[in-house]
């Protein structure tokens, strides 16, 4: 929900998918939420790895964490969404299971994914999920087939291509459409940002009260 609409100002308590309960027990205010919160239902589930490895997150992605750990940003889309788009999203960021990720941090290739081009692609070669019939990205058959521009396709280093006409315009349309989407989001007359508390993650983006709007 975060990635098609105003930010929740949520956090996620995350203890990665290797630290044992000891360590994550000394981050003592989020263990002790979890503690109190989530071990009750965690001992309720049948399967034996979500009991005994409580305070983890169910179905940590290593392969994904390690793809994205050198890089500042990822590209993010949702699984199911009736109108496709690409998002840059901090890895301080932690990606719930409803999102695809592209291990990938520059303007040139979310420009060629929010392409009209590979909207097309991908509707066409996307399945099908719910009541609605929402298409559903799946990235075997939709990224993975993907004819990307040639001498612009992921096994290369944009760094390689930075001097291309091509990548210089696809990224400056990229990131102008992304300043008017977080404009539409978070329009600067209704919106407060405030630096979060903990350095290197998003501002926090506090709505305006109406009551200082009239005022």
């Amino acid at each position: 929900m975060d990635l098609t609409r105003r930010s929740a100002d949520k956090w996620i308590i995350d203890f990665g998918w290797e630290m044992d309960e000891r360590e994550a027990a000394l981050y003592e205010a989020p263990f002790a939420h979890c503690l109190a919160n989530v071990k009750p239902e965690r001992d309720k589930n049948r399967r034996e790895a979500y009991r005994r490895f409580w305070w983890r997150h169910v179905e940590p992605p290593p392969g994904m964490l390690a793809a994205l750990k050198p890089l500042t940003r990822g590209i993010a889309t949702p699984t199911v969404a009736t109108h496709r788009l690409f998002v840059p999203v901090p890895t301080t960021v932690c990606p719930d299971h409803q999102l695809i990720i592209v291990a990938r941090d520059d303007d040139i290739t979310t420009g060629i994914l929010q392409s009209r081009f590979h909207d097309a692609w991908s509707i066409g070669l996307c399945t099908w999920l719910g009541v609605g019939n929402d298409p559903r990205y799946t990235p075997s058959t939709t990224f993975e087939t993907f004819p990307f521009p040639n001498g612009l396709t992921p096994n290369i280093l944009p760094a390689e291509y930075a001097d291309d006409p091509r990548a210089i315009a696809i990224a400056k349309a990229a990131r102008r459409l992304n300043d008017l989407r977080e404009a539409w989001l978070n329009p600067p007359d209704l919106i407060e940002r405030v630096p979060e508390v903990v350095p290197g993650y998003p501002d926090r983006i506090i709505p305006v009260s109406r009551k200082r709007l009239r005022s």
